[in-house]
């Protein structure tokens, strides 16, 4: 998986999911924001398995070379942490097969341990007569 985006606007549907990310879990894999592509659709996820919540991006999003893995969980609080640390830039993110995701921009690489998105829990499918669709600036 291999996508470029504004450092803010990443930050901005971490920060979202986040809300749904235990900060402590006897999962591990809780304490991950799921990553996967669609597509040129790109779907943040995270869950503590009462609350899920789920954002989409829009973005040039690639297979990388060798197929790479289209679902990859991150650990939320050191991704966000690292977003947070830099400006307005544009990042490159990517995750190989071993699911290694390598955050690059023009201040540096950032390299972070990911896991295969396969063992993140299966979040609930809404039909379409509960889905409700709104900003996020709306509930504040």
């Amino acid at each position: 998986m291999r996508f470029t985006a504004s450092s803010v606007e990443l930050l901005r549907a971490l920060q979202t999911v986040n809300g749904a990310v235990p900060s402590k879990s006897t999962l591990p894999i809780l304490e991950c924001i799921l990553f996967e592509q669609d597509g040129a659709t790109l779907r943040l996820s995270a869950t503590d398995l009462e609350i899920s919540i789920r954002q989409k991006l829009s973005l040039p999003v690639e297979v990388g070379e060798g197929g790479g893995p289209t679902r990859v969980a991150v650990p939320a609080k050191r991704l966000i942490d690292t977003l947070r640390a830099l400006p307005e830039v544009p990042v490159s993110f990517e995750a190989d097969g071993d699911f290694n995701v390598m955050l690059t921009t023009d201040h540096g690489r950032y390299k972070m341990v990911g896991f295969d998105g396969a063992d993140y829990p299966a979040l609930p499918e809404l039909t379409e007569s509960d889905r409700i669709e709104t900003t996020g600036s709306l509930l504040k």
